[in-house]
């Protein structure tokens, strides 16, 4: 674009928690005339916990993705650097049913998937073993190739405890895809966090967020399946709903996805 240098693009990070719609959030930022994704030095796509340090090298006019805990230090890393961090969280047990599928469905490597497609045979039982975690004894271990594997509050939790901290743009999955309306308040939001002035952009908000929003297609991205709100109602059997409860009850109440345990 015309009088538009890199020198006037972000730094940003997409931080969220996996499949809470990363890629859609990308694809919002990469809207951005000028903006290119920027993947990890380390030959991933993504950074994670062990790699956060590398996080300081985003350059300006790059997107980088990142499924990265809270950290104090990478926190003020990313504040001395001026890396814009955009944070995005989804309902956990939603997150679940996404991430069940995403395993047995595009994720072949993974270290759970030939115990999920070999010796449990439905989709009922690999809720269970996400929601509870998984224990393995003996031959198993040899077998499967791994010992254990921590519960989905275990294994994410960690990464919504960025909610409410300073010098980030926190969002959530459902307000971006609710309807026209909310998705817009948060394209607007996202636009206001990353600069106090758009005059030298020689941009107009309301050209920016048009960009950004025409650039949205789901069904370009390799981890898309459904994105449903709410998606966790057509599967959790009372089972599912009384383990979670067990296991993640106080942490739905605590992020604000419940109200209480009557759900």
């Amino acid at each position: 674009m015309e009088n538009f240098n890199i020198v006037t693009l972000p730094k940003v990070l997409i931080n969220s928690v996996p499949k809470s719609g990363t890629h859609l959030l990308l694809q919002i930022i990469l809207g951005i005339p000028g903006m290119e994704f920027a993947k990890a030095n380390f030959n991933s796509f993504v950074f994670y916990a062990e790699h956060y340090k590398e996080v300081k090298t985003i350059k300006n006019g790059n997107v980088a993705l990142g499924h990265l805990p809270y950290n104090v230090n990478l926190a003020s890393d990313m504040n001395q650097e001026g890396i814009k961090h955009i944070f995005i969280t989804r309902d956990l047990r939603d997150v679940t049913v996404s991430y069940m599928y995403f395993i047995i469905n595009q994720c072949p490597e993974h270290i759970i998937y030939r115990y999920f497609t070999e010796y449990l045979k439905t989709n009922e039982e690999r809720l269970h073993a996400l929601i509870n975690g998984i224990q393995l004894y003996g031959d198993d271990i040899e077998n499967y190739g791994f010992s254990s594997f921590p519960n989905i509050l275990n294994l994410y939790g960690s990464i919504y405890n960025w909610r409410g901290k300073q010098n980030l743009c926190e969002l959530r999955y459902e307000d971006l895809v609710r309807n026209e309306d909310s998705q817009k308040q948060e394209l607007l939001k996202i636009i206001d966090y990353l600069w106090d002035d758009l005059q030298h952009l020689n941009l107009a908000k309301v050209n920016l967020f048009d960009f950004m929003k025409n650039n949205i297609n789901p069904e370009t991205s390799w981890s898309f399946r459904k994105g449903k709100i709410g998606s966790w109602r057509d599967i959790f059997t009372k089972e599912h709903k009384k383990s979670f409860k067990d296991n993640a009850g106080k942490f739905l109440i605590d992020f604000g996805y419940e109200k209480d345990y009557n759900w």
